[in-house]
Order: C-alpha cells, then sequence, then structure tokens
C-alpha cells in the first residue's frame, strides 16, 4: 500500500494587518454593523471578512471597502499597519475624531 500526503500551503496575513484589522471592528462596534460577515473567524483573506479584499496571493489587504455599514466610533491609529492599502471606503458611517497619521504613509 502506498500513501500519499498532500500539503496544502494557504497563505496568510501578517499578524499586525489582523491585528489591525479586529481593532478597526473593536473600536466601531463590529456587532451593530450592518453586515459583518465573518469578522470574528479566521484569517480576513481566506475566510473573506466582508469589505476586505486581499491580494491574489492573500498576503496583504489591499482595499477596505465598509462604506454605509453603521461604523460608530473612531478609526485605531493602528489603520497604518495596512501598508498595502489602495482604498479605504468608510463614508456614511457615524465616525468621530481624525484620521491617524500612519495613513498619510500609505502608498500605492
Amino acid at each position: 500500500m502506498v500513501l500519499v500526503v498532500l500539503e496544502v500551503c494557504l497563505a496568510s496575513l501578517a499578524i499586525n494587518e489582523v491585528q489591525s484589522l479586529t481593532d478597526l471592528a473593536t473600536a466601531t462596534s463590529v456587532s451593530s454593523w450592518k453586515l459583518n460577515t465573518s469578522w470574528t473567524v479566521g484569517d480576513p483573506c481566506l475566510f473573506q471578512w466582508y469589505g476586505v479584499k486581499c491580494n491574489s496571493a492573500n498576503t496583504t489587504v489591499v482595499r477596505l471597502n465598509l462604506a454605509g455599514n453603521s461604523l460608530q466610533g473612531t478609526i485605531p491609529s493602528s489603520i497604518s499597519y495596512l501598508v498595502s492599502l489602495t482604498y479605504l471606503g468608510l463614508s456614511s458611517n457615524s465616525l468621530s475624531g481624525s484620521l491617524p497619521q500612519g495613513l498619510g504613509t500609505i502608498s500605492t
């Protein structure tokens, strides 16, 4: 008998990017969002968190679109850990405060 073992290696998001998204969810009351599919489960890329778009290798977040999703609160400074972000959609929510300074360092 021959046993063949196949390993599937799925890429995963850097821990600081996961933390950034988790911080955003906590700071903006994720439980009250209109859509929060998978936001408390696993890797944001592999579990396709609502509004999160990753690169084709699933190694970094490239788009975050949570416009009109009933977010309330402030945007945490850790959002600046999303260094490959090319789009950030947060309009039509109840957000207060300033955008974190780190967002100014994001380049496309």
